[in-house]
């Protein structure tokens, strides 16, 4: 994990990658401890039988360090390579007891001995897709290829029967043109018998396999072209219904949103995908599809109803949104219709406030009960969005707060941002935090 996020960054050509400072002292580390441990040989042990020895010079030059004076009281292990002498320290070799073994006359001994760890699909199988130009073995190899290193996290965090036939069925170099897809979305894939498992199960299978092309009976060739297909999205999007329970995932697994809501979430346009970074970028369709609140009906529950989130995107309180859906909301009939606005926000990396404010406000409704924002509540949060949504988890933690109350609060804030004294404004905005700060904790006892 570590070779994929800090061992390499984008060269200024953008190209191809170069190592970090990080990655080359890594290297360097490995190089010494393979060094030393040569010198070790069979008996895995370093012995230097005294001062006065070929051993003793060989050492030294390992560690990058000199004898000054000659053996003995006076002896003193001076730096000669500051390059090899950081990694002696800095590795924890036990400089200070060769040093004394060498003033005292006396053999100096070392318990040097390599840690074995299992390797996923054995060495034969990464060494079998490394470059033909790559050196060393399997370790270095793995550390100068950074694909190769993200295949690896990826094959080890999945499904073992899933990790298997991608393994026997794919060739390994297709699996490293997709190792970013399975990095992130893997981990949820699922066999059985030789199939996938679907979220949904059955009655979504039809879908699966209209989205997918394939059949999911095919199983490794059924993950294969999910991970393949839309750069990304629908990988995705599997990952996250994939995580459901409950009621949530009735709702999104049911086949006519489950196809609904993909084709608005990948659009027309499926570049970027969402696992371009290095780090997942569409968190936002994770905690949309897991935190979305479902009423007793069994339905969508969007706070205050559908008018408010209509307005939101036809009068743009704070500028326009989506030119698409600001055209589409005024013919907003459902819950559908706005969850189906969501995952398109989805897409947007930046400047998805809709989405932030919906899953905001439906995290303060949902603890509520029966008492349930009301569409003027809801419209007042909307506006106070941008200035005060950091403040929204206020309101989740005391859901008896009327819909007076909340719009009480933002009555009182509104004039502390306005005074010109900037002392005396920041004086009355502390004043503030700490009183609600305090009011928050007596609430929490």
């Amino acid at each position: 994990r570590n070779v994929m996020t800090s061992g390499y960054r984008s060269s200024s050509t953008a190209d191809s990658m170069v190592p970090t400072e990080y990655l080359k002292l890594l290297l360097q580390y490995l190089s010494q401890a393979g060094e030393l441990q040569q010198l070790a040989g069979d008996e895995n042990t370093i012995r230097i039988p005294k001062c006065e020895s070929a051993e003793t010079a060989t050492i030294l030059k390992l560690l990058g360090f000199r004898l000054r004076n000659e053996c003995g009281p006076e002896a003193v292990l001076e730096t000669v390579n500051p390059s090899r002498a950081f990694l002696s320290i800095d590795s924890g070799f036990p400089l200070a007891d060769l040093e004394l073994a060498f003033r005292s006359e006396r053999g100096f001994e070392l318990p040097y001995a390599p840690t074995y760890f299992p390797v996923k699909f054995s060495q034969e199988y990464w060494m079998g897709m490394a470059p033909r130009q790559a050196k060393g073995g399997f370790i270095e190899t793995l550390l100068r290829s950074p694909v190769m290193a993200r295949l690896y996290v990826a094959l080890g965090k999945m499904h073992p029967p899933v990790a298997s036939a991608l393994k026997a069925e794919i060739a390994s170099e297709r699996l490293l043109d997709f190792a970013n897809v399975l990095d992130f979305f893997g981990g949820m894939f699922e066999m059985r018998d030789g199939k996938a498992v679907l979220p949904g199960g059955e009655r979504s299978k039809a879908i699966w396999r209209k989205l997918v092309d394939v059949s999911p009976d095919e199983g490794a060739k059924f993950f294969q072209r999910l991970v393949e297909l839309d750069d990304g999205w629908m990988a995705s999007y599997y990952d996250s219904l994939a995580r459901l329970d409950g009621p949530l995932a009735a709702y999104l697994q049911d086949p006519v949103r489950l196809e609904r809501f993909y084709l608005a979430l990948r659009g027309r346009v499926t570049s970027p995908g969402p696992a371009r970074p290095i780090f997942r970028a569409n968190s936002d369709l994770l905690l949309l599809a897991t935190r979305l609140d479902i009423g007793a009906d069994g339905m969508a529950a969007v706070p205050g109803g559908i008018e408010p989130w209509k307005r939101l995107f036809t009068e743009h309180p704070h500028g326009e949104y989506d030119d698409r859906l600001a055209k589409a909301a005024p013919n907003w009939s459902t819950q559908d219709d706005v969850v189906e606005a969501m995952f398109g926000m989805c897409r947007k990396m930046v400047e998805n406030e809709p989405l932030r404010m919906f899953i905001a406000i439906s995290n303060i409704d949902r603890g509520r009960g029966e008492k349930r924002l009301s569409p003027a509540a809801v419209e007042r949060l909307l506006l106070a969005f941008p200035t005060f949504g950091h403040q929204f988890s206020l309101f989740g933690d005391a859901p008896g707060l009327s819909d007076q109350t909340i719009g009480a609060y933002f009555d009182s804030l509104e004039p502390l941002t306005k005074g010109r004294n900037l002392v005396r404004r920041a004086d009355a905005i502390g004043t503030t935090q700490a009183l609600f700060g305090l009011w928050r904790i007596f609430v929490r006892q």
